[in-house]
């Protein structure tokens, strides 16, 4: 569920209501406030350093 959840953000930005009454069953308020910046801070440095074709190593 948090998956389809951050797939979703990631796709569409608008969740599905269902979904996100859901989420709102299983998590606190804070829970869902840090899953969200989680999912935002992956997107935002995902697209920055593609952006500067940053060479990573793993």
């Amino acid at each position: 569920m948090v998956i389809e959840y951050a797939e979703e953000l990631t796709k569409n930005v608008n969740t599905p209501e269902a979904l996100m009454n859901q989420l709102k069953q299983r998590l606190s308020e804070q829970e869902l406030v840090e899953l969200n910046l989680t999912v935002g801070l992956a997107q935002v440095t995902n697209r920055f350093n593609e952006s500067f074709k940053t060479d990573l190593d793993f």
